[in-house]
């Protein structure tokens, strides 16, 4: 490896947007494995300004409204394409990083809560066949 090729590796707390496809999400890169390139369809963000949180920055480009601005200004060829330049001229609200912070966790709470929801719904579905079975078996 040389010192150039360093450079492109991701770092822990990188932005990763996914600027092609019907789904243009955001996620935060942390080091759960070494050395990790990112597919040139992720634009990555490195944060240098410590007033934004990561994980505030992947919320905001998740958020329907920004969602919204972001299908706007993808590029209508066979596959939807964002382009980071695009991405760049989104204006973020910097919000202090105590709100910040409480922003993040009803986000995550939020994640939690729909796995929960996703849990719930495929046991509801396993009792449903299962009932279905003992009634067809009977």
């Amino acid at each position: 490896m040389t010192n150039v090729m360093i450079s492109f590796f991701l770092q822990n707390g990188d932005v990763l947007f996914l600027g092609r496809g019907e789904r243009n999400v955001a996620s935060v890169f942390r080091n759960e494995f070494p050395a990790v390139l990112a597919q040139s369809y992720f634009t990555v963000m490195r944060l240098t300004d410590k007033r934004i949180l990561p994980e505030y920055l992947a919320a905001f480009l998740n958020h329907p409204a920004t969602q919204t601005k972001i299908r706007q200004m993808a590029s209508q060829t066979t596959i939807r394409s964002v382009p980071a330049s695009e991405i760049g001229q989104l204006t973020i609200n910097v919000l202090p990083l105590a709100t910040q912070h409480k922003i993040v966790e009803i986000v995550n709470l939020q994640r939690v809560a729909e796995d929960i929801e996703t849990q719930i719904e495929k046991k509801r579905q396993g009792l449903i066949e299962y009932k279905l079975q003992l009634f067809l078996t009977h």
